[in-house]
């Protein structure tokens, strides 16, 4: 994956370059159905963003104290969307607002600027001279012609998740197999129609994409339309802490990232370390950190693919007898 995208990739594009390896047995062209939830309000946190605002009412030093306690009680079940998981973002949410409220929101699963914080080496934050990603969703999240607070957000996601996040991912995970994908929603009249409703009509009392759900019930059975919402990932969360724990530890141990100076190897470590022993969840930001080592070495330190995938299997602990095949 990381050879074909050229770039590291979240857990994200595992589904599609594994959909579009069946779906390349079959067809050269696909339909997707990016921009829906961009452009209608399907993400959780357009909604989710409200709840972290009453939560902000509390009183902080009872938020932080009492009610922080409450809800890291919570054990972590390591499912999608967990209730664990859902607390700590409102708990993260309401120590926000506005913009930086968002931006932290888009980050919250991998890395926010606390845990980029935690992660670079002071020699790498100096280099960095300040610049802080979150500029870039500000940018867009404050712009002067939104009011609405729907509409930022989801004129946020189709200025950045979608360009830099979603459409590379997608195009080139497709066409490693060959397959070309074509995205009905981001034809540009429909992203001017879709952006001219009112978010109210968008995320509606807890409901969302309201609007496209109630003209896809013309159409749809229920069955469809009212669908509870499935992210499209694998249990990344139930294998770091089983069969690919070794390979992690063995990732982070020789780490060239932390060899450069780049990142803080006992924050990796601290990461894994929390991750197995069940106290957060932390799959993203280890699968993260496995691509970014992964990136490095291939592009960077210029290892053959081969080289590198010997690497990993021992890492592992396991067999290359076989490997080449799952290089794709």
């Amino acid at each position: 994956m990381v050879w074909h995208l050229e770039e590291p990739a979240d857990p994200f594009g595992v589904g599609v370059y594994l959909a579009s390896r069946l779906a390349s047995r079959h067809v050269k062209v696909v339909l997707s159905g990016d921009g829906g939830d961009e452009l209608f309000g399907g993400y959780n946190r357009y909604y989710g963003n409200r709840i972290a605002d009453l939560n902000r009412m509390v009183p902080r030093a009872l938020r932080e104290t009492l009610l922080r306690r409450i809800m890291e009680s919570i054990p972590e079940s390591f499912s999608y969307k967990s209730t664990a998981q859902k607390l700590r973002w409102i708990q993260a949410m309401a120590r926000f607002e506005d913009g930086e409220r968002y931006a932290e929101s888009m980050s919250f699963l991998r890395f926010t600027e606390g845990a980029k914080a935690q992660l670079f080496t002071e020699s790498a934050k100096s280099r960095l001279n300040g610049i802080r990603s979150t500029e870039k969703i500000l940018t867009h999240f404050e712009a002067d012609n939104l009011e609405d607070l729907v509409d930022r957000m989801l004129y946020t996601d189709l200025m950045t998740r979608i360009p830099d996040h979603i459409l590379p991912i997608v195009d080139r995970m497709s066409m490693a197999h060959s397959v070309e994908v074509r995205a009905p929603f981001l034809e540009h009249k429909v992203v001017e129609f879709g952006m001219r409703i009112p978010g109210r009509l968008k995320v509606r009392r807890g409901s969302l994409k309201h609007v496209l759900r109630k003209v896809a019930e013309r159409h749809l059975g229920p069955e469809i339309v009212q669908r509870p919402k499935v992210g499209f990932g694998f249990p990344l969360a139930y294998w770091m802490r089983g069969e690919l724990r070794p390979l992690m530890e063995g990732v982070i141990a020789e780490s060239r990232l932390a060899e450069a100076g780049i990142f803080n190897r006992p924050y990796m470590s601290k990461l894994l370390s929390e991750h197995v022993s069940g106290e957060v969840d932390h799959n993203y930001r280890l699968w993260l950190l496995l691509n970014l080592e992964v990136w490095q070495r291939l592009f960077i330190d210029g290892f053959e693919r081969d080289e590198l995938l010997g690497w990993l299997w021992d890492k592992r602990g396991g067999s290359r007898v076989g490997a080449g095949a799952t290089l794709g």
